[in-house]
């Protein structure tokens, strides 16, 4: 870590400190149980329950046992998917805003097709490759060891946790600065339901919903799901299907299978970046922030299948074994426009994109056994797991391309007139359509294993032990060109061991302190191409993260104010990054480039959430966070030799976001919800030269439950209330804004509730 940067993250432990302190400085009075003794500690409760906060609330993904939210060692929310859509849920993203310490752009192709998220100021080195998505806890990554957060099925979830903080210890690669757990839809008695929404931009949308048993003890969950939008922008239509299905069947006194089967079909437009002037400056196009800049129909196809099955067995009240199997396939075709920085002049009204189109057919198979045991003191969890990935890829580009004086040293150019919206190129004799440059056939396989015991230490305190293995391996072989040249095989197998130290304090029945440790990988295989020997050596290991803790949560006013406070203190180290092979310079027959790993990252922050019930139906909800990023290295290859960005805050990540939602109830009958959200300037380059990008929205949620027998609820949800204009900023160069993308105006949506 350099000097510098371990100064300026001082001041900030030192002031979240002693705000930690102040706030644990409260009246304890007494012995207090232990709260992981469920049976006391539900003796000693609160008598009424708290409105939004740590109350008696399970969550199960920070520890994968049960476990009331009060007594994780870890900063977790729990959303509610059907308030999320209540609120105006648009597209994938949406359910983190106004999650303290998560921020995330909307880049090319604005909506979810390239989203760049970070949890606690960590940024990846590919696409969202620094968090882990699980559906009902099992990885959704995806071949190119990315979340695929564009295909994950919404609606069949039924609630999400969040957990800050590295989770590999439990779950393996990804989870380095968290995870978010999809929980999907379980049966829940007999129900017949039909949701039918319409709103701006010619959105609809219908859900149908049925549950019930059969057979005695066996019962099941239907849906389907139609959502059909224009889009806010030219040429951003979006069309999603959606079928899923669950049972639940009882097998005796002690075991139990659960199974479910989603189809999943999409087709989606995308929009196009706008150039910006260096100094960020929006460049005038046609058709303003609504306009689409793009070079032919680019968008995504996906269908997906997936199917799983979940064998409980209990011997006796102190052991639960459980088997899980996953299988999922999944087709997607894309097109795409990626910006060309080199060739891009907004002085003369040009924006340049090289034309990408990439086919992919990939299966996953995923298997894992659990076994938890019980005593009076311990609660221990451990497991085996394999996960196997196979992708087959084509990656087809098009545009100018050739690096001669008459094809003017172009790679698949394409050049748009931003006034007009024309293709400028398309008639130049070395402009080719779908030019084959790769296809590849990868496999990757996971194995670990993992082990957490928690112990009771006298009535107050419980402290965690966990750690996994995990061996993974890359298998590869590419075709490369138009002439279909067949690549030697590429192979890369590594392990890492994941540890994990927790410790919580119960000051009272209430209040709770927590401490952790943990570490966290991800395994830096990224996309297929990175992998192509003819271009790049491989000198790689994982990325891995170390991240310390402390926190405090509970509540008070009998059960009406709650809080959760979290600091943290995080390092990352062997970051993928590409530099100039030094024999290249000398012999042209060798690869130019060489991956490797290096640089370091730190980040200090704190996380705040209070919630307050002011009066029986009437809620205030406070959510804040800053965050103190910064690169401890970061040395850059360029043209004129190494750049030293050492010291630098990363981009895209601002430093404070505050979020402050009220809700009222009037009559029991109409619900009110105002939500303002605040997210700070971040810095748009790499030298830090342009700071920007900050914005305020506001939502508003109107739901009224009519008397009647079939009308269940009318839903309004207006987001961007006040149609605030802002825009997500990137620079492509490493001194120089280049791209905006606009952010979402006022959209609205009335949605209709029916109940059989």
């Amino acid at each position: 870590m350099s000097s510098n940067a371990s100064q300026s993250r001082i001041p900030v432990l030192a002031l979240t400190s002693a705000l930690l302190f102040s706030i644990l400085a409260w009246p304890v009075g007494g012995q207090a149980p232990n709260p992981s003794n469920k049976e006391s500690a539900a003796a000693t409760e609160d008598s009424e329950p708290m409105a939004i906060g740590i109350g008696e609330e399970l969550v199960v993904t920070a520890t994968r046992q049960e476990t009331r939210r009060l007594e994780v060692p870890a900063n977790v929310s729990v959303l509610d998917m059907q308030q999320l859509e209540d609120d105006g849920f648009l597209v994938a993203a949406d359910e983190l805003r106004n999650q303290p310490g998560i921020s995330f752009r909307r880049g090319e192709g604005d909506n979810d097709a390239f989203l760049f998220v970070n949890v606690r100021g960590v940024t990846g080195n590919h696409g969202n490759d620094t968090f882990l998505a699980l559906v009902d806890g099992i990885p959704f990554i995806g071949g190119d060891e990315e979340v695929l957060m564009d295909e994950i099925p919404y609606a069949a979830v039924d609630n999400i946790e969040i957990v800050r903080g590295p989770v590999s210890a439990l779950y393996g690669r990804g989870g380095i600065g968290g995870a978010i757990n999809y929980t999907l839809k379980n049966p829940s008695g007999r129900r017949a339901s039909f949701d039918l929404s319409a709103g701006s931009n010619d959105y609809f949308a219908g859900d149908l919903q049925l549950g019930g048993s059969f057979g005695g003890d066996h019962s099941y969950f239907l849906s389907a799901d139609m959502v059909d939008s224009d889009g806010w922008r030219d040429h951003n239509a979006n069309s999603r299907l959606n079928l899923f299905g669950r049972g639940v069947f009882t097998l005796g006194d002690r075991a139990s299978l659960s199974a479910y089967v989603n189809r999943f079909d999409r087709d989606y437009e995308q929009g196009s970046v706008i150039p910006t002037f260096a100094d960020g400056t929006l460049l005038d196009v046609a058709g303003g922030r609504r306009a689409f800049l793009g070079s032919r129909d680019i968008g995504k196809d996906s269908e997906s299948t997936m199917a799983a099955l979940r064998f409980s067995f209990v011997p006796n009240a102190k052991q639960i074994i459980e088997v899980a199997g996953h299988a999922r396939q999944r087709d997607s075709d894309n097109v795409l426009d990626f910006f060309d920085l080199f060739s891009t002049d907004p002085s003369s009204n040009l924006l340049a994109v090289n034309g990408f189109d990439s086919v992919e057919d990939e299966d996953t198979l995923f298997l894992e056994a659990t076994y938890q045991t019980s005593t009076k003191r311990t609660r221990t969890i451990a497991g085996v797991s394999i996960e196997r990935t196979s992708l087959v890829e084509s990656d087809f580009w098009t545009g100018q391309n050739g690096f001669t004086f008459e094809c003017g040293f172009a790679f698949f150019l394409i050049e748009i007139d931003t006034t007009t919206g024309a293709i400028l190129n398309r008639d130049h004799p070395c402009f080719v359509e779908r030019e084959h440059q790769l296809s590849g056939d990868t496999d990757n396989t996971f194995l670990g294993a993992f082990a957490q015991t928690e112990l009771e230490l006298g009535t107050r305190a419980t402290l965690t032990l966990g750690a996994r293995y995990d061996d993974f391996e890359r298998d590869t072989v590419l075709i490369v060109g138009p002439e279909f040249a067949v690549q030697p095989e590429v192979n890369d197998r590594e392990d890492n061991i994941s540890p994990k130290v927790a410790f919580t304090f119960a000051v009272t029945p209430s209040h709770v302190l927590y401490a952790n440790y943990g570490e966290g990988f991800s395994s830096n295989f990224g996309p297929i191409w990175q992998w192509d020997p003819s271009r790049f050596i491989r000198n790689t290991r994982p990325t891995t993260l170390t991240s310390v803790e402390i926190g405090a949560k509970g509540s008070a006013l009998n059960g009406r104010f709650g809080y959760s406070l979290s600091l943290y203190s995080i390092e990352q180290e062997d970051r993928l990054v590409f530099v100039t092979n030094p024999e290249a310079f000398v012999d042209f027959t060798v690869p130019s480039t060489i991956a490797t790993t290096g640089q370091q990252f730190g980040s200090d922050g704190l996380e705040l959430s209070l919630d307050y019930r002011y009066r029986r139906n009437g809620r205030l909800a406070l959510r804040y966070a800053y965050v103190d990023a910064v690169w401890d290295e970061l040395v850059l290859e360029t043209f004129s030799g190494p750049l030293d960005l050492s010291g630098n805050q990363p981009t895209g990540v601002p430093e404070t976001t505050v979020g402050l939602t009220w809700m009222e109830t009037f009559r029991d009958r109409f619900d009110v919800r105002l939500a303002w959200q605040y997210y700070g300037d971040y810095a748009i380059t790499q030298d830090n030269t342009f700071e920007g990008g900050s914005y305020d929205l506001v939502d508003l949620g109107l739901t009224y439950r009519p008397a009647w027998t079939w009308l269940d609820r009318v839903n309004l949800s207006v987001t961007n209330l006040f149609d605030e204009e802002y825009f997500f900023l990137f620079g492509g160069s490493r001194s120089a804004v280049t791209t905006a993308v606009p952010g979402v105006p006022t959209q609205a949506r009335l949605t209709l509730g029916f109940a059989f």
